[in-house]
């Protein structure tokens, strides 16, 4: 199968011999080699919309990993959930190996990450009884009644 860039030069040999044909009088002769250089450039121009096609097609069409694995599936072998976890607590982006997993985890399913790795984590604060409302937050993990015990 020819490639589009072979098309194109044939079809360009092929119209350049159509121009010369119509320099000087027309003769039966050159009309009927004109019709039938006509015919091949038409031709010519169908192959080339065909051959244009199927490289689009070929473009588009998902590739195969060079290595044979899934990508994604070595990416998460690579990242740390102790990483995600303090990049989390101490409130900063996630970086290396847990940022790409997470941008190609949302480019796959077409979803927004969530800002957190599970669901039993979140930024939110939590609303504390109101008795523990006065406690700082290091002390309200040890309230033990409505006058909160320091350790």
């Amino acid at each position: 199968m020819p490639t589009i860039h072979e098309i194109r030069e044939t079809r360009a040999a092929k119209v350049a011999e159509a121009r010369a044909l119509l320099a000087g009088d027309m003769t039966a002769e050159k009309q009927t080699a004109f019709d039938k250089l006509k015919a091949e450039i038409t031709d010519l121009e169908a192959a080339e919309q065909r051959q244009q096609f199927i490289d689009d097609m070929e473009r588009r069409a998902a590739g195969e990993p060079v290595n044979g694995g899934d990508g994604l599936a070595d990416l998460e072998k690579r990242v740390s959930l102790l990483d995600v976890l303090r990049s989390q607590m101490e409130g900063r982006s996630l970086s290396g190996a847990a940022a790409e997993y997470s941008q190609e985890a949302e480019r796959r399913t077409g979803r927004k990450a969530p800002s957190s790795p599970c669901p039993c984590w979140s930024s939110a604060p939590t609303p504390r009884p109101a008795h523990r409302r006065s406690c700082r937050p290091s002390t309200a993990l040890t309230c033990t009644s409505a006058r909160c015990v320091r350790p």
